[in-house]
């Protein structure tokens, strides 16, 4: 929802809200190790598809893949996509016992991890407020938009297009 307001905010092209909601996801692509146990996802969530150059190698893909489809340059928003995502990312640390210590940001390059217990002091009371400030506005402005009949999905599947043509063919 973060990267989808702030597309929304920048009045962005179509293809670019697709982009930079794409891109905000698309590090979380490594969850599918879950299919392997849970013991798998525990080891390989976060790990380096969390990294900046991880990211921007995935930032890169999907901006090549959205040229080649619609010749349109998305590059920008997909990086920005990615950013948001490892930047939200950093409260999710704490009491998450494998990323207790952090989560690898700068791999391969370096080890160190950046976790919210590092960066600022009584990390509980900062997770609480961010995660709670991030879902209660999320929240808000899902139904801001819903009262406006403009829900987020409609970027990439407009249910209401799909259904008025069924409706006209009877």
């Amino acid at each position: 929802m973060v990267a989808y307001a702030a597309g929304r905010k920048a009045d962005i092209s179509v293809n670019k809200m697709r982009a930079i909601t794409l891109a905000g996801v698309i590090p979380d692509v490594d969850s599918v190790s879950i299919v392997f146990g849970i013991e798998a996802f525990k080891n390989f969530h976060g790990g380096p598809v969390h990294s900046i150059l991880v990211g921007m190698i995935l930032a890169l893909v999907i901006a090549l893949g959205f040229y080649l489809y619609t010749r349109e340059n998305v590059l920008l928003w997909s990086i920005i996509g990615v950013f948001f995502h490892l930047l939200l990312d950093i409260p999710n640390t704490l009491n998450y016992e494998q990323y207790f210590d952090g989560l690898r940001y700068f791999w391969p390059f370096s080890d160190y991890r950046i976790a919210l217990q590092n960066v600022v002091p009584n990390p509980e009371a900062w997770h609480l407020a961010i995660v709670t400030a991030i879902f209660g506005l999320s929240i808000v402005y899902f139904v801001i938009l819903a009262r406006k009949d403009a829900y987020p999905w409609r970027i990439w599947f407009d249910e209401k297009k799909l259904f008025r043509k069924k409706e006209d063919t009877t």
